[in-house]
């Protein structure tokens, strides 16, 4: 029984992984600042705390391809990148079970929701101590190392903006779904545990009502070295994820 639980833990894990990746690909936020120290700490400070309340698949990819085109007039972004995995990837995902699968399991398992609350402290002291420590190297890589031609601020005509609203709505349903979805809001799962799939064939269908609800999606990525950047950090994200579900399955 124990393997067959942990067999649907890992197909709705890559069901669900993969709704929200597409849904989230489906929005662009451009975040048209100058390249500065302090515009890079505001995005990564947004991506790290909402990671917990939106997931870190999904604000990876809303807020990475914002800060790669910000610094695409930088030649010098690797230690970004390095301070996105810490912050976005990890740090950002544990305050609440929809941040980290490990974490979403024990929900689902009976862990209060509240729980990871108590993590609040130790999370905002180590977001505290690598900022300030990427802040430092961000600013002395700009005032020492960085040619006065990379840092010329472009003119842009619109500082922000959103594309595809929309699919903030799918998002959010999806969330709902994985926290409200389970016995003890729906006891006749209980009674009938093969429904517990409609979730996964909800989820189907917030892919398909997002591809029809938006355009055609133009990214902002325009160099080959920000969509390496961007590869490698989707493509790391979602193997770090799947081996914390395989192992914290074995644990629950």
């Amino acid at each position: 029984m124990r393997l067959s639980y942990l067999h649907y833990d890992l197909f709705s894990f890559i069901i669900s992984l993969c709704t929200l990746i597409f849904i989230s690909n489906k929005i662009e936020i451009q975040y048209n600042l100058f390249s500065k120290p302090i515009h890079n700490v505001i995005l990564l400070l947004l991506g790290t705390f909402l990671a917990s309340f939106l997931g870190t698949t999904v604000s990876t990819i809303l807020f990475l391809k914002p800060i790669l085109k910000v610094n695409s007039n930088r030649k010098y972004i690797i230690h970004t990148v390095i301070f996105f995995i810490f912050l976005v990837l990890n740090m950002g995902g544990s305050l609440t079970p929809l941040g980290d699968p490990p974490l979403f399991l024990g929900y689902m398992e009976g862990i209060p929701y509240g729980w990871t609350f108590q993590l609040l402290p130790e999370m905002l002291l180590s977001i505290f101590i690598f900022t300030s420590t990427y802040f430092l190297i961000d600013f002395l890589i700009c005032k020492y190392v960085e040619t006065n031609d990379s840092i010329i601020e472009p003119n842009f005509s619109k500082k922000f903006s959103i594309n595809g609203k929309m699919n903030f709505i799918w998002l959010l349903l999806i969330l709902l779904l994985n926290i409200f979805f389970k016995e003890k809001f729906f006891p006749l799962l209980n009674k009938f545990p093969n429904l517990i799939f409609i979730r996964e064939a909800i989820l189907i269908l917030l892919v398909i009502f997002s591809e029809l609800s938006s355009g055609k999606n133009q990214s902002t990525l325009n160099s080959k070295r920000e969509k390496n950047y961007y590869i490698t950090v989707i493509v790391l994200i979602n193997l770090i994820l799947f081996f914390q579900l395989v192992f914290s399955s074995f644990l629950f």
